[in-house]
């Protein structure tokens, strides 16, 4: 590599630590992101090209995360070390939040909650509801599996078995998460069915955040609060 690359592959490492550490990760693309990653477990080569071929093999950087050792080491140029290091990543995310005896997990934003939602229900037997209850900041409190209504998108049974499990925990907000093995895409009627969720929750002194569908690993924020 010439004197020139080497240079301008340090000054972009450069560049990207510092928009980390002055605007927070929230100011990433997820290819920023991955190369963020990518810098602590290849350290003298281009890791713009390794992130993008990891994103087109894998959707995005959840399922970058969420993948196997022998998966990520299929891409040219993810050895064992880099495969194990991302690997990692998600591994302790999951760990820390079953283990931590704080509970200072958060799920403020779609891909926090993507990552999340996989660790959670990751082993779920077939289509399951959620939801998990935080604080003023985002702190997980309590996370539970709903029991399916006899009918799948029943607003007032599902909002009622929401409004126990948040008030039992001593919550005030909550976001909510559509588990399906299943390949599918977001219908109406479940666009509906979280805006009905939305309303009686809000009736009830309780604010939801966010609601999310997971159909076949992928994630969709049909609703997202916003501060």
């Amino acid at each position: 590599m010439s004197e020139i690359r080497k240079n301008d592959h340090a000054g972009h490492r450069a560049r990207l630590r510092e928009q980390f550490i002055k605007h927070g990760i929230n100011s990433f693309q997820q290819h920023q992101v991955l190369e963020l990653l990518l810098f602590y477990a290849v350290p003298r080569r281009d890791t713009n090209e390794l992130a993008h071929k990891l994103l087109n093999r894998f959707g995005k950087l959840s399922g970058v995360l969420t993948a196997d050792i022998d998966e990520l080491m299929s891409v040219s140029g993810v050895g064992e070390h880099t495969a194990i290091f991302l690997k990692a990543v998600f591994d302790i995310y999951a760990f820390y939040g079953n283990n931590d005896s704080n509970g200072k997990i958060t799920v403020g934003n779609v891909f926090c909650a993507d990552l999340y939602y996989h660790a959670a229900f990751d082993s779920a037997d077939g289509e399951q509801f959620g939801v998990t209850v935080t604080d003023t900041d985002h702190t997980v409190l309590f996370t539970e599996g709903l029991p399916m209504p006899s009918e799948r998108f029943d607003s007032e049974f599902l909002s009622q078995k929401i409004i126990e499990t948040v008030l039992g925990a001593g919550g005030r907000r909550c976001m909510i998460v559509h588990f399906s093995p299943d390949k599918g895409v977001i219908s109406d009627d479940e666009r509906g069915f979280a805006g009905q969720i939305f309303s009686i929750l809000a009736a009830s002194g309780i604010e939801a955040e966010g609601y999310c569908a997971i159909y076949d690993n992928e994630i969709t924020a049909i609703y997202q609060k916003t501060d």
